[in-house]
């Protein structure tokens, strides 16, 4: 158990979950003031009943800074209790949490789709229309314009050359587009359900002493 005395002003004080509340600016009969720290928007009040511990020039008390926040001086309760007007309402609001389910979408890939082209070798013919000459050789009687041209080269050797012709077909290939593969993709809507565990804080009120006020169930 501490020592009163080992508390002065200016010390530092801590929470029961480790939160540095600020320091001792006042020490009085029955509790002592510390200033405004990390998690009070102004002085409050802590009993001595409240210190666990002193060490090393700072006070750790068993409570956490909430539970600080409704007390009052000796003083401040005498105040306090007179000079309230009749019928004065006093309100605390105490939140109640809860979670909630936050929905995010997001585009991930579902599979893909291969589309291959091979290439396949197959056999096709074509019928072409050609001309090609033919020699034919007669024997008729000569012409009198053959019988004056007789002295002309008679008796010596010769060979005429007549060039027969047909015609050649040459065949080559080039690429045609027949078809064409069309694929789309369509975007279709659907539902799909998700459950998953939320918390949800519920408060209980307890009533104790002999109590004359109306409590409503919260909603």
């Amino acid at each position: 158990m501490f020592d009163r005395s080992q508390l002065k002003e200016g010390m530092h004080v801590k929470s029961a979950d480790g939160h540095s509340l600020g320091k001792i600016v006042r020490l009085d009969a029955d509790s002592f003031i510390i200033e405004k720290g990390l998690f009070f928007p102004k002085e409050y009040v802590a009993r001595y009943d409240r210190v666990g511990n002193v060490k090393d020039g700072e006070v750790f008390l068993m409570a956490r800074g909430e539970e600080l926040k409704g007390e009052r001086t000796t003083e401040e309760k005498k105040e306090y209790a007179g000079t309230r007007p009749a019928g004065h309402i006093e309100e605390t609001r105490i939140p109640l949490t809860e979670e909630e389910l936050v929905v995010q979408k997001k585009v991930r890939e579902a599979g893909e789709v291969h589309v291959e082209k091979h290439v396949v070798t197959e056999q096709k013919q074509v019928t072409v229309p050609v001309t090609r000459e033919e020699v034919h050789v007669e024997r008729v009687a000569a012409t009198p314009e053959a019988q004056e041209r007789a002295g002309e080269g008679a008796f010596k050797e010769s060979v005429t050359t007549i060039p027969v012709r047909e015609e050649e077909v040459e065949v080559t290939k080039r690429p045609v587009v027949k078809e064409e593969l069309r694929v789309s993709k369509e975007v279709r809507p659907e539902e799909r359900r998700y459950a998953e565990e939320v918390r949800k804080e519920k408060a209980e009120i307890k009533e104790k002493g002999d109590l004359e006020k109306k409590f409503e169930e919260p909603k």
